[in-house]
């Protein structure tokens, strides 16, 4: 009966860790953030409507020093530039002062 409830104790805890989403937003701000430690990268400030999180903020981080992180980098950069929609998913994890990393970037056109 212990092994039981130690199990579902366990995929309740693993339940609750999830990704946050934000949906229908658009990156307001961004910041790039130069440091002599691997962390430099960009933060940015996004509206939308953010669920599944316990985070206070509204910005993402992206970090630079990986091929993935300027991939996401330039995706984000023109979706500012052209102030396109956008849904982001994030991993659930801090990654600096507070921002999310980001696992998914979608960028749409909205129609008129």
């Amino acid at each position: 009966m212990k092994k039981l409830i130690f199990v579902i104790f366990l995929l309740g805890c693993s339940l609750s860790v999830h990704a946050s989403r934000l949906s229908d937003g658009e990156i307001t701000r961004m910041h790039m953030y130069i440091n002599s430690t691997p962390n430099g990268g960009v933060f940015l400030t996004t509206t939308g409507t953010r669920t599944g999180t316990t985070y206070s903020n509204d910005e993402f981080f992206i970090d630079l020093n990986s091929e993935r992180g300027k991939f996401l980098y330039s995706h984000a950069l023109s979706a500012f530039h052209a102030r396109k929609k956008i849904n982001i998913t994030g991993p659930g994890e801090c990654a600096l002062h507070g921002a999310e990393t980001i696992k998914d970037l979608q960028v749409f056109r909205v129609s008129q």
